[in-house]
């Protein structure tokens, strides 16, 4: 009878476990390691966990042109997210998925933070 709750308790544990990657930001590194795609909105509403690394897909938007790559926005059907690249060969509208680190630049006007959230990708 005890080995039949045992069992049974660790089912518990181990359905727990899940269930808090799941909804918690080590899911982004998680979908990353199985080349997943996270959504772009999840990944903005986890703004303090920087330096994450993620997988993301989308369709290329503005460019600009920066030394030793470029800046894109990434846009799905979630929201769009600036991705700063080595990869200088992108076009409007490419399909990319691409794996990164997410970054936050802070910037404060008179008083009130108005930083970004960013990936910087990895080198293809």
């Amino acid at each position: 009878m005890t080995v039949k709750w045992q069992h049974w308790g660790w089912s518990i544990v181990g359905t727990g476990a899940i269930a808090c990657i799941a909804v918690s930001p080590l899911r982004f590194p998680l979908l990353g390691l199985l080349n997943r795609p996270s959504a772009i909105a999840d990944i903005q509403a986890m703004p303090f966990w920087f330096r994450l690394p993620v997988c993301i897909e989308g369709i290329v938007g503005d460019r600009a042109p920066i030394v030793n790559g470029q800046l894109y926005q990434l846009k799905d059907s979630t929201g769009s997210i600036w991705i700063v690249s080595p990869d200088t060969g992108l076009q409007l509208g490419q399909a990319v998925k691409i794996k990164g680190t997410l970054q936050f630049q802070s910037i404060v006007i008179a008083g009130q933070e108005q930083g970004e959230l960013y990936v910087e990708q990895y080198t293809p």
